[in-house]
């Protein structure tokens, strides 16, 4: 069997002979499956594991056929055992644990039940435990005794000496050798507190031996394994995670630091250039090129040794140097503007002048004047006058609103007045807008309009007009009873008439009273008047009272209306008897003044 295998039939193995599932005149597949015939070969053609196919022997031994270049071997081929062994990596998981550990497609291991075919990433209990125990048993292994095969030199002599070509002798460790320090039972085992505290101290390990964040987990396992602290952490998975989580703030840090040094050498490059300004090297922003020429050996400017950051800083100092500049030329002319309004204000400039007036008034010699541009100095102007309108604006509007509070406080002072009257009994609904108004203080009204005060008092009255008839026939009962009399009140409603009556209400009966009485006695002055004018007319001055007199007014119509305001005609007589005499009196001395006028027009005419 020494040499190289037939390409057809592994060498050594009878004429005719079949691998087992094999009909007779098959071989094992040479051939690549039939590919479409525009397709092109993959580049790794004839070294992948799936293009080796596994066989046995009718004795048993393993052996494999290549696919694609026709090759038998007995050794088990690289990309086999490669495949064999990742697999073997990713599930090592026994039957009894009833789990298969996979990989999903960014590499991350997930567990599946044989079973029920249940997923989960994290790891199932029987899992756990099974790696438990095959922790135990590789530090088992570590410090068991080793056991060497020895063949025994001295020749065979009897069968039974044959048969016992092989022993078996337990070799113990040599005393001077120690046990690996991640065994050493002689240390006492460190109890930590929380699972924090295990994964921190498997992570200070990890910086202490200044492991690689580039390596993979299986490739610094053999690293740290001899370290105590291996130990604070018991799973495999545990210390992966923790191993992952130390790469990640290991490469967070240092990304920190870079950024901070990178952050230093920004600051120290843009203080070069402050610095440059300042001793005069450049006034105005200047280009790259021009700050390459002035501070190529400055060890700050060779400290970036990107050229696009040192653009970029230069640019974004530049923008800002020039914005400053931008920024002090504002406030400059803005400095000069207000100047140029004093001078405007001083030569009493208002908001409806113009420039063309107002140019031919300012002096031309004045700095605030010479120092602006026409262009700036109407610009200023219109400023100016903007500003003197906004104000008067301002001023108007504060102007109204003042006027409006005032007037609304006006108006409560007013209607508060007449509230305080209604119930005085100094208003009522008869009482004019003229009369009441000329009793009031003009400062209660003065600055309101005369139609909103007699729109107040309009309001104010018309309320009264439907609550005053109940009033009325209340105050009419208590005159016929005889409990009050509206002719003798000294007042006009206030303190007077019934329990429950307003003021206004008594004040507006007692008026009407009053007013009708006044009119009644107008009427019968009139009518006597009239008998006594007729008496005069007919019989003259010399009556006989009361027989003549009585004789002339029984033929006359208006005493007859008389004595329907009253039958006494007593009275009547007596009340034109005075009247009469009043008028004799009244003719007399009208006579004497129109004899003493004559006299003097004769007087006038002789002389």
């Amino acid at each position: 069997m020494g040499g190289p295998p037939n390409p057809m039939i592994p060498r050594g193995l009878p004429m005719g002979y079949v691998p087992p599932n094999m009909m007779y005149g098959m071989y094992p597949p040479l051939m690549y499956p039939q590919q479409h015939m525009y397709a092109a070969p993959p580049k790794d053609l004839g070294n992948r594991s799936v293009d080796w196919s596994e066989y046995k022997t009718p004795e048993g031994k393993k052996y494999w056929a290549n696919n694609i270049t026709k090759e038998t071997t007995w050794d088990e081929p690289a990309p086999v055992k490669a495949e064999r062994e990742r697999k073997e990596a990713e599930n090592d998981l026994p039957d009894e644990a009833g789990w298969v550990q996979l990989r999903d497609p960014n590499n991350k291991p997930y567990y599946k039940n044989k079973t029920s075919g249940v997923t989960q990433t994290s790891m199932p209990k029987e899992v756990r435990e099974y790696r438990k125990k095959q922790e135990a048993e590789k530090i088992a292994a570590a410090i068991k005794p080793r056991t060497t095969t020895q063949q025994d030199s001295s020749p065979a002599r009897t069968p039974s000496v044959a048969a016992k070509t092989l022993t078996t002798t337990t070799v113990l460790p040599e005393t001077t050798k120690k046990p690996p320090a991640a065994v050493d039972h002689s240390k006492p085992e460190r109890i930590y507190e929380s699972r924090s505290e295990r994964k921190d101290v498997f992570k200070q390990m990890l910086k202490d031996l200044n492991i690689s964040t580039s390596a993979r987990y299986e490739e610094i396992v053999r690293q740290i394994l001899t370290d105590d602290r291996y130990e604070a952490l018991k799973s495999k998975n545990d210390r992966a995670a923790a191993f992952e989580e130390y790469c990640q703030a290991t490469l967070k840090q240092k990304k920190g630091q870079e950024a901070e040094e990178l952050k230093t050498k920004v600051e120290a490059f843009t203080k070069m250039l402050s610095e440059g300004k300042a001793a005069d090297k450049f006034k105005e922003p200047i280009s790259f090129e021009t700050v390459r020429k002035l501070f190529d050996k400055d060890p700050r400017f060779v400290a970036i040794d990107q050229e696009s950051l040192r653009k970029k800083v230069t640019q974004e100092y530049m923008s800002d140097l020039s914005k400053e500049q931008m920024a002090i030329q504002r406030e400059r002319r803005h400095q000069k503007v207000l100047a140029f309004g004093e001078l405007l204000k001083k030569e009493n400039t208002q908001s409806s002048d113009k420039w063309s007036r107002i140019s031919g008034l300012l002096n031309n010699r004045d700095p605030r004047y010479s120092d602006l541009s026409e262009k700036d100095r109407k610009f200023a102007f219109a400023e100016y006058v903007s500003h003197l309108r906004n104000n008067e604006e301002l001023e108007a509007t504060q102007n109204h609103f003042q006027s409006q509070a005032r007037i609304r406080h006006l108006r409560k002072d007013l209607c508060d007045r007449m509230k305080t009257d209604i119930l005085r009994g100094k208003l009522h609904h008869f009482v004019t807008f003229d009369k009441y108004l000329s009793t009031l203080d003009k400062g209660l009204y003065r600055g309101l309009l005369p139609e909103l005060v007699e729109d107040m008092f309009l309001m104010m009255t018309t309320e009264l007009i439907s609550e005053y008839p109940k009033h009325k026939k209340v105050l009419k009962k208590m005159v016929v009873e005889g409990k009050f009399d509206p002719l003798n009140t000294e007042s006009e409603g206030e303190g007077v008439g019934p329990p429950g009556t307003p003021a206004w209400a008594v004040a507006a009966f007692v008026w009407v009273c009053r007013e009708r009485i006044k009119e009644r006695r107008s009427i019968i002055k009139s009518i006597t008047n009239r008998l006594v004018d007729g008496l005069y007319a007919t019989v003259g001055s010399n009556v006989s009272w009361p027989e003549e007199a009585r004789s002339y007014f029984n033929t006359n119509p208006f005493w007859f209306d008389l004595l329907e305001f009253d039958n006494n005609s007593d009275t009547w007589i007596e009340s034109a008897h005075n009247n009469y005499n009043k008028l004799l009196q009244n003719k007399k001395q009208k006579d004497k003044r129109s004899d003493r006028e004559r006299s003097r027009g004769r007087k006038r005419r002789k002389d």
